[in-house]
C-alpha cells in the first residue's frame, strides 16, 4: 500500500486530524481478494482521511459493489466479486444488503415484459452518485488537480435513472438473478 502524504481529508476538504486512517481512493472492494493476489494489487495508493469521514462511505460502498456487481459479469474481475458476494452471502455476510439488491431487478417492470429474457435493475442513484464522485474526488486529490469537498457538485456527476438506461447499465441477464434466488431460498446453484 503507497500512501499519497497529504494534510486535507479529500473526503470533507478540511484540514487532516486524529482520528485518521488511510482511504483507497479507487475502492479496494472493486477487486476481489482472488483478483487482489493474483496481479498483486494490495499495492493500491492511499490517501489519509478522518476515520468518521472514511466510515461514513462504507455502506454505500458496499451497496455501489453489490448493485452493479451483475453487470460485471463475464470479465475475470467481475466473476471474482460476484462469487466473493455468492460466498459472503453464503455465510451470512451482508444478507440483508444482498436481499435488498435482490429486490431491485423486476422481470416485469410495470406489466411489461421485456424481450430476451432481460430484467430491469432499478438501484438507488444517489448513492451510486456519492460514491463514484467520492471516487473522482480522491483521484484529483492524488493527481493533485483540486480538491474537491463533499458538498461541491458538477452538473455532470449526476447519475440518473435515464442516463443509466441509455448506456444499457439497468438491464440484466436472468441467469444470474435466478442463481442469487437460489441462494436465497436455500437451492444448490
Amino acid at each position: 500500500m503507497k500512501k499519497v502524504l497529504t494534510n486535507i481529508c479529500y473526503l470533507c476538504g478540511k484540514p487532516l486530524g486524529p482520528p485518521t486512517n488511510a482511504d483507497h481512493p479507487v475502492m479496494q472492494q472493486l477487486f476481489a481478494p482472488e483478483i487482489r493476489r493474483k496481479y498483486n494489487i494490495s499495492k493500491l495508493l492511499t490517501l489519509g482521511v478522518h476515520k468518521s469521514c472514511n466510515t461514513a462511505y462504507k455502506h454505500d460502498e458496499d451497496y455501489f459493489v453489490r448493485t452493479l456487481m451483475p453487470f460485471a459479469r463475464g470479465s475475470e474481475s467481475g466473476n471474482a466479486i460476484y462469487a466473493k458476494v455468492l460466498n459472503d452471502y453464503r455465510v451470512g455476510k451482508e444478507v440483508l444488503l444482498t436481499r435488498k439488491v435482490l429486490r431491485e431487478f423486476d422481470p416485469t417492470p410495470g406489466g411489461l415484459i421485456l424481450p430476451g429474457g432481460k430484467v430491469v435493475k432499478r438501484f438507488e442513484s444517489e448513492r451510486l452518485r456519492r460514491v463514484a464522485w467520492k471516487m473522482v474526488r480522491g483521484y484529483t486529490s492524488i493527481t493533485r488537480v483540486k480538491c474537491f469537498p463533499n458538498n461541491e457538485r458538477e452538473s455532470r456527476t449526476d447519475i440518473s435513472q435515464v442516463q443509466l438506461q441509455l448506456h444499457g447499465l439497468r438491464v440484466a441477464s436472468r441467469r444470474g438473478l435466478h442463481q442469487l434466488r437460489r441462494e436465497d431460498r436455500g437451492a444448490d446453484p
